[in-house]
């Protein structure tokens, strides 16, 4: 637990004059808690560890996340799929996703497939279906396999 002697507090104004950015702007983004401080009347006090925690998150060296990680969160919580997209590329993101969870030069049983699958997603059928359909995965009878002729979804275009 940190000790209140150890904690330097700047006001607002200090913190806009440090940052070089607008003191409205900084006050915008302290009231909507993008920026963590502790408003005492109408003042602002703001710590070292809340100013290098917001530049650390919004800094320009954090490389803006991919349309592929995007729909992977939006998706997916705790590693679980919240629904099965319903548009074609965002489904085939998704299910890119699962498919990783399977050795490319290995042979499944439906019912290794399916136990694989219910880990992200109960509907265990639909995705197992649409994964072949998609031409992930290659069923033989009852058996699959990863189909080594697929190709991932090229983000670049």
């Amino acid at each position: 637990m940190m000790s209140f002697n150890d904690t330097e507090f700047y006001s607002a104004a200090e913190v806009a004059q440090k940052l070089r950015i607008n003191h409205q702007v900084l006050l915008r983004k302290l009231q909507s808690g993008e920026i963590k401080g502790y408003k005492l009347g109408r003042d602002w006090r703001i710590t070292d560890a809340h100013i290098w925690e917001w530049l650390e998150k919004h800094s320009n060296r954090n490389p803006k996340p991919s349309e592929k990680e995007k729909v992977i969160r939006n998706y997916f919580v705790d590693g679980q799929l919240k629904t099965i997209p319903s548009k074609l590329k965002r489904k085939q993101m998704v299910f890119e996703c699962i498919l990783k969870s399977f050795k490319p030069d290995k042979v499944y049983d439906e019912k290794t497939i399916n136990k694989v699958i219910e880990q992200f997603h109960p509907d265990y059928c639909t995705i197992r279906r649409e994964m072949v359909d998609l031409g992930m995965m290659t069923r033989d009878g009852g058996n699959y396999r990863v189909n080594p002729e697929y190709k991932a979804i090229d983000e670049t275009k």
